[in-house]
């Protein structure tokens, strides 16, 4: 998977598999913009990225709000020109039975999983239709087969 002189976005890229896909898509010879909640976590991802010779930018953002989807979005495109791949890896999760589980989790849980896989992917359509190019990865976990 060869990707030269692409921009890849990847949401939740400061850890696990996001993270994983932010370095291994470097390798690939992207660019690539970290969008996490965690600023720490995020900068940590863009060392390592540079550290294989490609350029990053770590933006801190909630991808449950359209607000900052839409910073994120703009600060990626002012930064390397467009996105051209979108890996939407943000997920949380909570354990509790669906008997225990308060409503206001339940929302943040549905947020962060589907809600922010929506608004990324929408932020992201209009600088892949205007380049011509575009491909939207969406990371889901084995949790989503098998209840807990």
């Amino acid at each position: 998977m060869q990707v030269p002189g692409r921009v890849a976005m990847i949401t939740g890229g400061g850890s696990g598999l996001g993270r994983a896909c932010a370095l291994r898509l470097a390798q690939e010879g992207a660019n690539i913009v970290v969008a996490d909640i965690s600023a720490d976590a995020g900068q940590q991802v863009v060392r390592e990225v540079k550290a294989l010779g490609r350029d990053a930018l770590a933006i801190p953002t909630d991808t449950s709000k359209k607000a900052e989807v839409h910073r994120l979005v703009q600060e990626g495109v002012k930064r390397f020109g467009k996105i051209d791949i979108l890996v939407n890896g943000a997920g949380i999760t909570h354990r509790a039975t669906i008997r225990d589980m308060e409503e206001e989790w339940w929302d943040r849980v549905v947020a962060v999983h589907l809600k922010s896989t929506f608004l990324c992917s929408q932020a992201v359509l209009d600088s892949m239709i205007k380049g011509g190019w575009g491909r939207i990865v969406n990371i889901i976990s084995r949790a989503a087969f098998k209840g807990r």
